[in-house]
C-alpha cells in the first residue's frame, strides 16, 4: 500500500510504502525506545554543561589567584558544547543552537589563542 501524497512522494526516483518506512524505523531504532533515545541525548547535553560550570570555577579562582589560568582545558571542555550545538543547529536549523554554538567556538577558539600565547611565553612574566 502506498502512503498519500504527502507521506508517498517519490524520493530519488523510489516511492516508499507505509511498511517500508515502518521496517526502516525499527531497524533504525533496534535495541532501544524512543525513551531511552531521549534520555540518552538529555544526560549527554547535562553532562556537557556539568563539564562547563567546574572549568569556569577553576578558571575564575586561578584568575582572581593571580595564577596562570588553565585555558587549555576550558578550550576542551568548551569545544566539546560547540561541536554539540553545531550538531544541533545542522539538524535541527534553529537560531538558538547557532547562536549557542557561535559562543562556545568563540570561547574555544580565545582559549586556544591564549594556551598558545602562554606556551610560546610571548606573556613574558605573566602568571607568575
Amino acid at each position: 500500500m502506498t502512503m498519500s501524497t504527502k507521506l508517498g512522494k517519490e524520493i530519488g526516483g523510489i516511492t516508499l510504502n507505509k511498511e517500508e518506512i515502518l521496517a526502516k524505523s525499527r531497524k533504525e531504532n533496534s535495541g532501544r525506545d524512543e525513551y531511552e533515545n531521549k534520555v540518552i541525548a538529555d544526560g549527554s547535553r547535562i553532562a556537557l554543561l556539568a563539564a562547563d560550570v567546574p572549568v569556569i570555577v577553576v578558571l575564575a579562582v586561578e584568575l582572581i589567584a593571580h595564577l596562570r589560568p588553565s585555558v587549555g582545558v576550558l578550550s576542551i571542555v568548551f569545544s566539546m558544547s560547540a561541536v554539540l550545538f553545531w550538531y544541533k543547529y545542522a539538524k535541527l536549523r534553529k537560531k538558538h543552537e547557532l547562536f549557542v554554538a557561535l559562543i562556545y567556538t568563540v570561547i574555544t577558539l580565545a582559549g586556544l589563542a591564549l594556551w598558545i600565547y602562554q606556551i610560546l611565553e610571548i606573556g613574558g612574566t605573566y602568571g607568575r
